[in-house]
């Protein structure tokens, strides 16, 4: 029966019918197959460009239906320009069926084409699919026709008409290619137009090796056919689908277009944040896979961002804080833990399984797909070692300020003990020098002080007119007071004998113990025939000392012999004065005692 479709003798040639066409249909056809193909190669491109598979899909399908709708519409416009001189109706079914071939090897060839990387061997495959396609579907369509005439086919051109749709499918493929490769409008148009020229050439080959003997009907057992009005509605249809198809497609290209570049940008944008973030920045599923981590996290960790993705964000974390992170997340996701949002100080550990201190916040997302946990972390070495310097300067500021403190009081102690010392040793210096110059018993000036005293006296410059008189004074009877009554009474009469003679001498005169039982006194006086000052003076004390004095609750009286000397009458020096003094003394004993005289006194 294959057979039969092929004349054989060229008898058969010679009977079948000729035919015509219509030119401006044929046109048509030509322009219908170019519009196809271009439609069809800018779709391809978008498919090219889509990165999602369902927007992949999507441009495939648009290409196919557009790519295979125009060559069955171009096909069947041809048929139309046909010119017979009898009525031709179509199969429906075949028709159909040569439609989704059409379709069907289209979409088989832009998708071994597109696949992959770009080559000859895949360019020639999609090309032989296409152009078998072409073929089949063109052949099909003619089996689809029903008239009073049967059909045939030259071997020779049928064969060729195969080929040539091979071939030129091929090569506009390539050209294709090298269209997109290089981004041009005129490389992608003339391989649109040689697809197009590839689909007429098939077709009006294929019609060249076809003759049509009439009288034998080409009858099917379908009672389903399109008459040639018919035809031409349904292909007009078709025509204007595809068209619609493209449109759509094209507007809705645009839209995904502008969508994908608004995503594209915001995802650059956000890669470029994340790229120059100055913290570590990582995403991360709720069972804690790491999905997304920026370059300083790579830093931070030592890990590629290969070696991070996909696994779980506890191997970066000490072996405490790792224990408890499942748990963590997990109570992350039923409750609003405190700690969301806050900046925590953990351990953190490197590919080298060296620890290190972050600071970390973790914040939760809800994404379409389910809640996501974000966390930005810092690396604070250098702060950590910054506040442990601190700490240790603060510290050692403390130790030396403690030191300093402690050493300042001690030298304060150090200086008050010292300045004690030197109080102590110049009271003791002043203390000495009192002892030297005075009599322990009475406190009154010794013969030293006494000497000095005098000595600066006489040695300073006396008014005109005036003296300076010096008593010398012996208690009478003294030693017998020591001798019966002990040395306590004796001592205890001197302090009494002293309150005496000093209760009688003015405030600028001086009174000293210069003995045992001999005290003195010198004074400035203004002299006179009688020497009254003195006198009176030395009468006072000698008075003073006739009357009881109390020691113990047992008065004694004792009495005192006075020996008065004037400078510079009796003496020009301390030594002549003090002699004077004393013999003059001497007299007042030797006269019956408890009285006074004055040095050259007579008896």
């Amino acid at each position: 029966m294959f057979f039969e479709w092929f004349i054989t003798e060229q008898s058969e040639i010679r009977t079948a019918m000729t035919y015509k066409y219509d030119y401006w249909l044929v046109i048509l056809s030509i322009v219908i197959a170019t519009l196809a193909a271009y439609s069809a190669f800018d779709t391809f491109d978008r498919l090219n460009a889509a990165r999602h598979q369902i927007a992949q899909i999507a441009w495939l399908s648009t290409g196919a239906v557009t790519l295979g709708g125009g060559i069955w519409s171009m096909h069947f416009i041809a048929m139309l320009a046909v010119e017979m001189d009898m009525v031709v109706h179509y199969d429906i079914a075949l028709t159909i069926l040569s439609a989704a071939v059409a379709i069907a090897a289209s979409g088989l060839a832009m998708r071994i084409v597109s696949a992959g990387k770009k080559s000859v061997m895949r360019t020639l495959s999609g090309g032989v699919i296409l152009g078998a396609g072409i073929g089949v579907m063109h052949y099909m369509g003619m089996a689809a026709m029903r008239m009073e005439a049967s059909l045939q086919y030259d071997p020779l051109v049928f064969g060729i008409s195969i080929i040539v749709a091979v071939v030129m499918s091929s090569l506009s493929l390539r050209l294709l290619d090298f269209g997109l490769a290089a981004r041009s409008l005129a490389v992608k148009s003339c391989g649109a137009v040689l697809m197009g020229l590839s689909i007429a050439s098939m077709h009006y080959t294929g019609m060249a090796a076809t003759y049509f003997t009439p009288g034998e009907a080409h009858v099917m057992t379908s009672n389903m056919f399109l008459s040639h009005t018919a035809l031409a509605m349904v292909v007009g249809g078709v025509a204007f689908i595809a068209t619609q198809i493209t449109l759509i497609a094209s507007i809705l290209s645009r839209q995904f277009e502008q969508k994908d570049r608004e995503l594209t940008s915001q995802g650059l944008y956000l890669e470029k944040v994340l790229e120059n973030a100055v913290d570590g920045i990582t995403l991360i599923r709720p069972d804690g896979k790491i999905i997304v981590v920026n370059p300083v996290m790579e830093a931070c960790f030592g890990y590629s961002k290969a070696e991070l993705i996909g696994q779980n964000i506890s191997m970066l974390m000490s072996d405490d804080n790792a224990r408890h992170h499942n748990d963590y997340l997990r109570d992350a996701q039923t409750t609003k833990l405190k700690t969301l949002g806050t900046v925590r100080e953990l351990s953190a550990r490197r590919k080298d399984g060296s620890y290190f201190p972050i600071d970390i916040a973790v914040s939760s997302i809800e994404l379409p797909d389910g809640r996501y946990f974000m966390g930005v972390l810092r690396d604070i070495t250098e702060r950590k070692a910054t506040e442990d310097e601190r700490d240790r300067l603060i510290s050692e500021l403390r130790f030396n300020r403690d030191l300093m403190v402690e050493q300042a009081q001690r030298a304060n102690f150090l200086a008050e003990e010292l300045s004690a010392q030197k109080r102590v040793a110049e009271a003791n210096r002043k203390r000495s020098d009192y002892l030297a110059r005075h009599d322990a018993l009475t406190q009154l000036p010794n013969r030293r002080f006494f000497f000095e005293h005098l000595e600066k006296v006489l040695s300073s410059s006396i008014a005109p007119g005036c003296a300076v008189a010096v008593l010398f004074i012996d208690l009478d009877k003294f030693k017998m007071v020591n001798d019966v009554m002990g040395h306590e009474r004796g001592d205890k009469l001197l302090i009494e004998v002293t309150k005496a003679i000093s209760d009688c001498i003015r405030q600028t005169d001086m009174v000293a113990r210069i003995g045992g039982d001999e005290f003195a006194v010198a004074t400035n006086v203004v002299t006179s025939n009688d020497n009254s000052e003195a006198r009176i003076l030395a009468e006072r004390i000698c008075n003073s000392l006739r009357i009881p004095v109390d020691t113990d609750g047992e008065p004694i009286i004792i009495g005192a012999s006075v020996g008065v000397a004037m400078y510079p009458i009796h003496g020009e020096n301390i030594d002549d004065l003090m002699k004077s003094a004393d013999a003059a003394m001497y007299q007042a004993k030797n006269a019956g005692r408890n009285r006074f005289r004055f040095s050259g006194q007579t008896v």
